[in-house]
């Protein structure tokens, strides 16, 4: 079975809340409370989707391409948010400095 869809999709969302808080420009306004919690759950989120997709799928061609193309993007958004905490701009340095 290929990496859940579900996994997927709160990884994504995960994702989208940490770039939208990164450019938040308040105005004034704090962040919305559900797009903090998102975001604070980018880690966790990655976590999940990077043991679902690192599984070793077998089927229909079409299937294994996909679940092969899908743990290769996981893997370099790993990479990426990896190396975006080691320099202290990333999602869980954001929130230690606070």
């Amino acid at each position: 079975m290929p990496p859940s869809r579900g996994a997927l999709e709160s990884l994504v969302e995960s994702l989208d809340a940490t770039v939208r808080l990164a450019r938040w420009d308040s105005g004034g306004n704090a962040a919305p409370e559900p797009l903090k919690k998102s975001a604070s759950q980018l880690v966790q989120r990655l976590g999940a989707a990077t043991r679902l997709a690192s599984g070793k799928f077998v089927g229909a061609p079409a299937v294994v391409a996909s679940s092969d193309a899908i743990r290769s993007a996981v893997s370099s958004i790993w990479t990426r948010c990896s190396r975006l905490r080691a320099t202290g701009s990333g999602p869980r340095a954001r929130s230690n400095s606070r």
